[in-house]
């Protein structure tokens, strides 16, 4: 748990295809056999979210899972999808020092061009592919995929908020599934999943 990897080593962003992108639909529908690595660190860390089980529009099957971490990086709730139902949702930014945690998953390109869908990321939330650096707890190194808001985009609440009860449930009971470490989600704020304190919604 002492390896780290600094945010200036990671790799740039990069959007995805849509709307004035300059990029055609037959470029969009990618090689449905290439294989790709997204990371999963909130709701999406949950199998009734997320997977094969999954009764919601998320539903992929991985061909692989690795659980682990992202060094440099912190989980914060500061995201206003749905301010009076989700006054907070799960979102990363750079933070020297912390590390979050979660879970790979390793699924074709059209699953992760669905699952950009799903996020919003299609209809001006300020979503990009993010590319990260993960450690995962069998020793292993990826270079995986996530959905990030950064903080210049309009989703983004300039304070943080709590998450509802609803939505750290989810983030627990993925959590406890895959057995994830129980350390802080940021060095800043000392707090686990399982201390931090939700919205009143």
């Amino acid at each position: 748990d002492s390896l780290e990897v600094s945010p200036a080593n990671l790799m740039a962003p990069t959007t995805r295809a849509g709307k004035g992108s300059g990029v055609s639909a037959d470029e969009t529908l990618r090689d449905n056999s290439k294989l790709v690595w997204y990371f999963g660190f909130g709701s999406n860390m949950n199998p009734k979210v997320f997977g094969p089980t999954s009764g919601r529009d998320r539903k992929v099957n991985p061909k692989s899972t690795r659980t682990g971490k992202v060094p440099g990086w912190a989980l914060r709730f500061n995201l206003k999808v749905f301010p009076l139902l989700e006054p907070g949702m799960g979102n990363i930014i750079q933070e020297d020092g912390a590390e979050v945690h979660g879970v790979a998953y390793q699924i074709t390109e059209n699953e992760l061009d669905e699952i950009y869908s799903t996020e919003g990321g299609d209809v001006g939330t300020g979503y990009i592919i993010q590319p990260l650096d993960f450690l995962g707890y069998d020793g292993s190194r990826l270079t995986v995929k996530a959905c990030y808001c950064p903080p210049d985009r309009p989703a983004v609440r300039r304070s943080l908020s709590l998450p509802s009860k609803r939505y750290i449930t989810l983030l627990r009971d993925g959590a406890r599934h895959w057995k994830l470490s129980t350390r802080p989600t940021a060095r800043s704020s000392r707090r686990t999943l399982a201390g931090l304190p939700h919205a009143d919604v």
